[in-house]
């Protein structure tokens, strides 16, 4: 798996482990719009980037908030690969 997988592999689980039943989660594809579908609403973007901060070492600057980044798994996983350095 490449890297960029790697980390859509992590996210995905995380959001399957927090928001997601057992019975939903064959639908979170890498493009299911998160926000629109209302897995991830206020609060659960709060939670999604605290996950972000502790899993990937990443700081989060006010700035960085921003729904689009919570999109999707994709989204999610290219906003965690840009701003990434891994040790």
């Amino acid at each position: 798996m490449d890297h960029f997988g790697a980390i859509k592999e992590r996210v995905r689980n995380y959001i399957l482990q927090e928001f997601l039943p057992r019975q939903r989660a064959g639908e979170l594809t890498e493009t299911l719009s998160l926000v629109e579908t209302g897995i991830i609403d206020s609060l659960g973007a709060l939670k999604m980037f605290a996950f972000i901060e502790e899993e990937f070492d990443i700081d989060i600057e006010p700035e960085d908030v921003l729904v689009e980044h919570l999109g999707s798994v994709g989204d999610i996983a290219k906003f965690v690969a840009d701003k990434w350095e891994p040790c």
